[in-house]
């Protein structure tokens, strides 16, 4: 998706940052910082154990399909308008109407700054509470937005893991389980820990932001989420494809959720480098081909990483160049 696991809120008294002051703020960090470069040690012994020679990795080069990467490409840029649907939602039940195009284009700078800047997430969202003022809302409408598109992300990817675990035929999930034990308590840990900051970026009165919105725009909200997170899968999976490997999509799901938690838990801005390792390690223990899946892991960074760049810097001078100006109530 656009934001891999829910954006970070402004900093709030009682939010985020007091909770980074703290001996438990101090302790995730700590458990962050470890099990990120546990993860990145093990995901790099992996990837040298099986390491392709360059006449394998030109092979793969030459025979990817470019069809499947521009289908890559169009998942992923469907992730992008569908978490722009999404905070349209959210902001039209609290009665204010923005573009559809302004916000597409702030969904772009947002992506762009989530996977190249320190604490990518935080500053992504602190972008969009900027642009939300700067197009007229008041500070208490851009803040529960901004912590709203964030819970609604998080329970997005729940309902996307959930759905591709209850698909699983009855018979086949003790054994799924046991063979994707590492993923589950990935995801675990990371929906614990994103719930905790979530948690404490609500503050003291999660009535108050929770309930201004009604369950009909949460539904929808939840909905534009999860599409999203699909639409990112279906991206990856276009790479996969791409390289001509042959990998169950049921665990294609589950390296989809280890890489996206490795990027909250990363050292390095937007999880540079780990995200990589991770994916590559991934595919090499489903497919045992460690050329096709450094082809598939270029690919799906391709459209998810370098192609944002420019797109992102060109939708910011845009958002820049743009007066401000108030909001049309919604209709």
């Amino acid at each position: 998706m656009v934001v891999a696991i829910p954006p970070g809120v402004p900093p709030r008294r009682g939010g985020i940052r007091s909770l980074a002051s703290s001996a438990l703020g101090r302790r995730i960090a700590w458990l962050r910082h470890f099990t990120a470069v546990v993860g990145l040690v093990a995901a790099v012994v992996v990837i040298i154990q099986r390491m392709p020679d360059a006449n394998g990795i030109i092979a793969s080069l030459r025979a990817a399909s470019v069809g499947w990467l521009a289908i890559a490409a169009l998942g992923y840029a469907a992730s992008v308008l569908m978490f722009a649907e999404q905070q349209r939602v959210l902001l039209r039940a609290h009665n204010v109407n923005l573009p559809f195009s302004r916000l597409s284009s702030v969904s772009v700078v947002r992506s762009a700054i989530a996977v190249t800047m320190p604490g990518g997430s935080a500053v992504s969202a602190a972008y969009a509470f900027h642009q939300y003022r700067r197009a007229g809302t008041s500070r208490s409408t851009a803040t529960n937005v901004v912590i709203l598109t964030g819970l609604s992300s998080l329970l997005g990817l729940a309902v996307l893991y959930l759905g591709q675990t209850l698909t699983i035929h009855a018979a086949e999930l003790k054994s799924w389980l046991t063979m994707h034990a590492e993923h589950v308590v990935a995801g675990a840990v990371a929906t614990v820990g994103m719930t905790v900051a979530l948690r404490q970026a609500v503050g003291r009165r999660p009535r108050r932001v929770l309930g201004s919105v009604s369950l009909r725009a949460w539904m929808i909200a939840l909905c534009a989420a999860a599409t999203s997170w699909l639409a990112d899968l279906v991206s990856l999976y276009a790479a996969v494809m791409a390289a001509h490997l042959t990998v169950s999509i049921w665990a294609l799901g589950s390296i989809f959720l280890v890489i996206h938690a490795a990027r909250q838990f990363s050292i390095t801005p937007g999880g540079v480098g780990v995200i990589e390792a991770s994916l590559i390690a991934g595919l090499i223990s489903l497919s045992g081909n460690p050329a096709a899946a450094l082809i598939a892991t270029l690919g799906y960074r391709l459209v998810s990483f370098w192609l944002i760049l420019p797109l992102g810097l060109a939708a910011w001078w845009m958002l820049y160049r743009m007066p401000p100006g108030r909001t049309a109530p919604a209709i």
